[in-house]
This record gives structure tokens, sequence and C-alpha cells, in this order.
């Protein structure tokens, strides 16, 4: 979520807000906070790793989007 500010000299700041992520795999849950990226780029942040044949139901190259609840079902 980007939030835009102005300064005295009238130029822009933009603020990326972490928002909540969670991830579900190998029966365990873990929260993480991320401002912007894919969702690969949240599971490398919660440092789960993928396989070749696992299955996450939101494509790994997708925006992340707050309150995202990503699931990995491993095969």
């Amino acid at each position: 979520v980007k939030n835009k500010f102005y300064s005295i000299n009238k130029g822009e700041i933009f603020i990326n807000r972490a928002f909540d992520v969670t991830i579900n795999a190998d029966s365990q849950t873990k929260s993480i906070k991320i401002a912007s990226g894919t969702v690969a780029d949240a599971l490398k942040k919660a440092d789960v790793a993928i396989g070749e044949f696992d299955l996450v139901n939101i494509a790994l190259s997708e925006k992340i989007t707050p309150n995202a609840n990503i699931s990995i079902n491993r095969v």
C-alpha cells in the first residue's frame, strides 16, 4: 500500500508500508511482514523453499497483496 506525502519543496515521497502475509507449509504457519514484491519474495523472506513438484496456491510471480494466505502442498 503506497501512501503519498508531499515535502515542503513539493517533491514527492512514497512510503511503502509493510503488511502481513501468512504462509502455510509443512504443517506450520508463518507470518511475515513485507512491503512489496512477489509471492516468491515472500517465501524467500520466510525461509520457505519450494521443491520442483510442490504446489503453491498463488503463482510465484504474482505480486504479493496485503493479508495474502500462501499455501504450499508438498508433492
